[in-house]
């Protein structure tokens, strides 16, 4: 489920008694019906890396106040996703002049991989985001080159430094809440984004 509510954001678990936001996955592992093990943090890695890389990307379309911004969103709607990383990959200067600053909008690899679920998200979120735009013609071209070339980049893929780079560009705690400085107030120039639900 996906919730633009400012403090809510990150993920949240929804059982029988109550809705709890997931700060630590549990690392226990349990035997499923099929014989594998799993834990809860194997599981969870991958969603927090695709809900992670989705708000970067909703980061470029937003204004400081972490608000969509309708000329934003219409910019990069007339541009594929490579076009519009492009757009805002610092250079080696820029990251000099400002240490703060991350060189890369958002996980351009991980978008490869991951392009449908990104591209399921955004069309609710604009109606300038429609399946006519490129960028979403340029992320349903992304998940057709996967399924064609049977792509297996998952097990190369690092979720952790992911997952890390993303949370250092939009300023949260790994369970999606806000950071703030000394003062109590939120330093972040991004936006805020998503519960998702699985």
């Amino acid at each position: 489920m996906i919730d633009r509510h400012r403090e809510d954001r990150g993920i949240w678990v929804l059982s029988n008694l109550a809705w709890y936001r997931l700060k630590q996955p549990c690392r226990k592992f349990i035997k499923q019906p099929n014989g594998k093990r799993i834990s809860q943090h194997e599981l969870h890695q991958s969603w927090h890396a695709k809900v992670s890389l989705l708000s970067n990307i909703v980061d470029m379309m937003s204004d400081s106040r972490g608000y969509i911004q309708p000329t934003l969103v219409a910019f990069h709607a007339n541009l594929s996703p490579e076009e519009s990383y492009n757009s805002l990959l610092l250079s080696e200067e820029d990251i000099i002049s400002d240490a703060s600053l991350m060189k890369e909008p958002f996980d351009l690899r991980l978008l490869k991989h991951d392009a449908h679920f990104i591209m399921s998200n955004l069309l609710n979120l604009d109606t300038v985001l429609s399946k006519t735009c490129e960028f979403i013609k340029g992320l349903k071209k992304l998940q057709k080159e996967k399924n064609k070339n049977k792509r297996k980049i998952e097990d190369n893929l690092d979720y952790a430094s992911s997952v890390k780079a993303s949370e250092e560009r939009c300023n949260r705690w790994p369970w999606g809440e806000q950071k703030m400085n000394s003062n109590g107030k939120n330093p972040s120039l991004f936006r805020f984004y998503t519960i998702i639900t699985y």
